[in-house]
């Protein structure tokens, strides 16, 4: 392990009050943004050509540095719940997008339009 890498534990509980009480829930807010910002703020991984060889996988190469961009399947599935919280308050998130962003949105959300 790294040294940079500090393993914590920590219970989460989940009755209504506890789940009223998450920085991840409630009406949209700068706050819960900023919560969801905290949690997924590392979920970009750089993956060593070697180790893309050793698990038989690709991935789009980085431009500088080298490596290939890579996602813990945790941090991929939180950032798609994020994306389907978000299109559940389409008029606060979703104010002035554009076609192109739809599009991409479509792909986490399956609503076909807006």
């Amino acid at each position: 392990m790294h040294d940079f890498v500090v393993p914590t534990a920590q219970t989460i509980r989940d009755a209504p009050s506890d789940i009223k009480a998450s920085p991840f829930v409630g009406a949209p807010s700068p706050e819960i943004d900023a919560a969801w910002d905290h949690l997924l703020r590392h979920h970009n991984l750089r993956i060593a050509e070697d180790e893309m060889k050793a698990m038989n996988i690709s991935s789009i190469a980085f431009a500088r540095g080298g490596g290939y961009h890579g996602m813990m399947a945790v941090f991929h599935e939180l950032h798609c719940l994020r994306l389907v919280r978000e299109a559940t308050r389409q008029e606060y998130y979703y104010r002035g997008i554009s076609d192109s962003e739809k599009a991409y949105l479509v792909g986490h959300t399956g609503k076909p339009s807006f």
